[in-house]
């Protein structure tokens, strides 16, 4: 049995790579290397939204990654910005934007950010990085009264 298949609420047009900084920190002793230098990064982001002024259903989000200004020693350095281009579809309601800008629009890029930093580094001197996997979702009180 197949799936159904519709079109999306949010449809990624194109993306772009702007900003690819990855650098191997040869300095690093041997013995120091360890899974913690490669599978527990500790990366920061930050987005930026634009939307088109003649096409309020088009956006533009750009979305960086770095681990450039952790404390920690990692086996790469990097940063990497990525510019995605989206749009709304038609019968998607204006009050529905928000959440698919905000959360599924970096979501989206980020995953495309993992995938390209995983193979670059892959090529380098030590075992390939992968991403940690974020939530973009907005910190929600719970019951208890703690943020998720």
């Amino acid at each position: 049995m197949g799936l159904d298949k519709k079109e999306p609420p949010l449809v990624l047009i194109n993306h772009v790579f702007t900003d690819i900084n990855i650098n191997a920190n040869l300095e690093i002793p041997a013995e120091e290397l360890k899974d913690e230098n490669f599978f527990d990064v500790d990366c920061s982001t930050e987005m930026e939204t634009y939307q088109n002024n003649e096409d309020p259903r088009l956006f533009k989000v750009i979305l960086t990654i770095t681990n450039q200004y952790s404390d920690k020693t990692y086996a790469y350095n990097f940063k990497i910005t990525i510019h995605g281009f989206f749009r709304i579809i038609e019968d998607c309601p204006e009050d529905k934007w928000g959440p698919l800008i905000e959360v599924l629009a970096p979501s989206i890029l980020y995953t495309s950010a993992r995938d390209f930093l995983y193979t670059v580094s892959s090529r380098g001197p030590y075992p390939g990085i992968y991403l940690p996997t974020v939530s973009f979702l907005p910190n929600v009180e719970t019951k208890e009264g703690k943020e998720n």
